[in-house]
């Protein structure tokens, strides 16, 4: 426990610091502290400025995300990808993935600022560099069915919601 938390600072302090060859938590040991998925209030749920399509959800417990992921509620899933604001060509300073469907909504945030050069290619904006995200939620509050995954994003001027594309299936246990 001592040294994921030291991980967490010191990765911390040299995103801030802007350091260039930080080993993210993926490269150091693909641990992260857990969190948990928390309930939202459906009509007040991350309520949004404007949408946009700059996300992705790249990984589920090290392997490709397909168009539709599958977790069994009490499990602890470890959910890595990207997220960046197209409109201002920035990185917003905090994220959480947000599980939404027609009853209920869940989310978690995510640790930020994780280093994605090939976004940053991909897309011609060097800020996106720092694009990268990864979260490790237990499922333990989230009633199985089926939700709509997206990343909310704080920007400066606001909340964006990005629809990542993929559905996120919460199996009984």
């Amino acid at each position: 426990m001592r040294t994921i938390l030291a991980g967490t600072f010191a990765l911390a302090a040299c995103i801030t610091a802007a350091c260039g060859d930080v080993k993210t938590p993926t490269q150091q040991s693909g641990q992260e502290p857990a969190v948990a998925f928390a309930s939202v209030d459906q009509k007040t749920a991350f309520a949004s400025r404007r949408r946009s399509g700059d996300c992705s959800i790249d990984l589920v417990d090290g392997k490709p995300a397909g168009d539709r992921i599958v977790l069994r509620a009490g499990s602890t899933a470890r959910i890595e990808g990207w997220a960046a604001d197209g409109e201002t060509n920035s990185v917003p300073a905090q994220a959480a993935i947000l599980l939404r469907s027609t009853e209920r909504s869940y989310y978690a945030y995510a640790l930020r600022g994780l280093h994605r050069d090939d976004v940053a290619k991909a897309s011609g904006i060097a800020a996106f560099a720092t694009s990268g995200y990864v979260v490790s939620a237990g499922t333990d509050a989230v009633r199985p069915g089926d939700y709509s995954a997206r990343l909310i994003q704080q920007t400066r001027s606001g909340r964006i919601e990005c629809d990542t594309g993929k559905t996120i299936e919460v199996t009984a246990r």
